[in-house]
Formats: structure tokens, C-alpha cells, sequence
């Protein structure tokens, strides 16, 4: 009985804890998510830049890397 109990507060606490969550993203503008989004789209391009710029750099480094190997190797 006891466990039942515990369990079954448990998921109670869990599902009070979902629509906390639930009336709290109710509350977010449209204006909020808009930002995010642009936010979450610079972020990315600032990524994919900084692949690009480095994926040049980065046969640089291991050819430097595979020198250093071969000369450990000897």
C-alpha cells in the first residue's frame, strides 16, 4: 500500500509539474518565439561560417598532425 502511495504521488507531482509547464508556454508572446527564431537562425549561420572558415584550416592541421605521428612513429 505504501508504495502504491508513493508512486502514485509521484505521477501526480509529475503531471502538476507538466501543467505548470504547459500554463507558463501559454504565457509566451508570439513576439518572444519570433525573436528566438531569429536568434536560433543567426546562431546557425555563425556556424556554418565557422565551418566553412576552418575546414580550410583543418587539413592544415592534420597534415601537421600526421608529420608529428610519423616522426613519434621513427
Amino acid at each position: 500500500m505504501p508504495i502504491s502511495f508513493a508512486l502514485s504521488r509521484q505521477n501526480l507531482h509529475l503531471i502538476i509539474g507538466h501543467l505548470n509547464f504547459i500554463q507558463g508556454a501559454a504565457k509566451v508572446s508570439i513576439l518572444m518565439i519570433g525573436h528566438q527564431a531569429i536568434m536560433d537562425a543567426y546562431l546557425c549561420l555563425l556556424h556554418l561560417t565557422a565551418g566553412i572558415l576552418v575546414g580550410e584550416h583543418f587539413i592544415v592541421l592534420w597534415l601537421i598532425s600526421l608529420v608529428v605521428k610519423k616522426q613519434q612513429a621513427c
